[in-house]
């Protein structure tokens, strides 16, 4: 009897839901218009058309519970959680299907420094997500390495049987700084 209880919670385990911070899949994204009155809520349905939650609040909560599409929030400074500046979760017939969380601060029209120092600095350091994930989850699966023009990206994977969880990290060539980019949280299957 104790190994099969010891057996069924080791299965409970590996079927918690991944997140990062409060945001998971199944938590779900209905709430996020309280938890962020003051950013700004589109959803993009599959035929480019966007509606806001300002526009019509019935509507945009019926979009998000019921239909298919995009929605983003872009959140303000004063709103935002774990250095997450913006939210796109995609949706399947009101199921969200996956969530990117990017770590990208709005640029400053003040900045002095060089486009790649500016983007570098408007990103937090990798290595303290990449711990933090890593006390969560245990060590992720072998990193996949990719490159586009000069920005060379780190992705770094968590799986359970339901999601995948992904730390995309960034560096560009010939400079030093790795920075934390997106994670990115999908639905496996079905």
């Amino acid at each position: 009897m104790r190994v099969a209880v010891v057996l069924c919670c080791a299965l409970c385990i590996g079927a918690e839901p991944l997140r990062f911070g409060s945001f998971s899949l199944d938590a779900g994204i209905s709430g996020l218009l309280e938890q962020y009155p003051a950013s700004d809520h589109q959803f993009w349905l599959p035929d480019g058309h966007a509606v806001g939650s300002t526009e019509s609040g019935a509507e945009f909560r019926y979009l998000l519970a019921h239909r298919t599409g995009r929605y983003s929030i872009r959140m303000l400074p004063q709103e935002t959680r774990r250095e997450v500046y913006y939210l796109e979760a995609g949706i399947e017939q009101g199921v969200v299907k996956s969530i990117r969380l990017s770590f990208e601060k709005p640029a400053s029209p003040k900045s002095t420094q060089s486009a790649l120092g500016d983007f570098e600095e408007r990103h937090p350091p990798c290595s303290p997500v990449l711990a933090s994930l890593t006390r969560q989850y245990g060590r992720p699966e072998e990193p996949v390495n990719s490159s586009e023009e000069r920005l060379e990206n780190r992705k770094y994977v968590w799986k359970n049987d339901r999601q995948e969880l992904t730390l995309v990290c960034g560096r560009y060539q010939g400079r030093a700084k790795v920075f934390a980019m997106d994670v990115i949280l999908t639905r496996l299957g079905n």
